[in-house]
């Protein structure tokens, strides 16, 4: 995969899901078209299985949307093996797939972010809701994988009032 560089492109092999974060633009969709599907043909990783695009699950958080969790809210919970990515998964990435036994591709990053989306829940974690991201890392560990309201009150994690849409996939190639 090292021929994926740039912006974070991340892969499952489970099915095959690609999500590219300028939000399928332009210039994602021709490097999608020009780049990506003759990889993807030239190693034969259509053959056997479904390929679909990840898109942004969680528009009243955009910031928010790590591609790892475009793939996992696009997939749904227990779906997914492992998700390979050009970039580290950050370590709010790396926590959620590890609670749904998803191997990491990647190495994993630094604790800081700006703006995390939970994949499965209205939960936004980082800088731009609290200043201590260790400390929204731990309450992120001490969730479940599929959160209610209820778990998230009880261990302090703001509850949004706008729910994600859910994982958007479309059919490729």
């Amino acid at each position: 995969m090292s021929t994926m560089t740039g912006s974070r492109r991340c892969f499952s092999h489970a099915a095959l899901f690609y999500s590219g974060m300028e939000g399928f633009l332009e210039a994602t969709t021709r490097f999608v078209g020009e780049g990506l599907a003759p990889f993807i043909r030239a190693n034969g990783y259509q053959i056997g299985r479904d390929i679909f695009l990840a898109q942004q699950f969680n528009t009243a958080y955009s910031s928010g949307n790590h591609a790892e969790m475009c793939v996992m809210a696009a997939a749904g919970a227990g779906a997914l093996e492992k998700i390979y990515c050009a970039a580290p998964h950050c370590a709010f990435c790396a926590e959620q797939m590890a609670k749904d036994n998803v191997l990491h591709g990647a190495t994993v990053g630094g604790h800081d972010q700006v703006g995390w989306a939970h994949p499965f829940a209205p939960i936004f974690l980082g800088s731009q809701v609290w200043n201590n991201t260790r400390a929204q890392l731990a309450a992120l560990q001490a969730l479940p994988l599929n959160p209610t309201e209820a778990n998230a009150r009880q261990i302090g994690v703001p509850w949004l009032p706008t729910k994600p849409k859910g994982g958007k996939r479309k059919a490729w190639l």
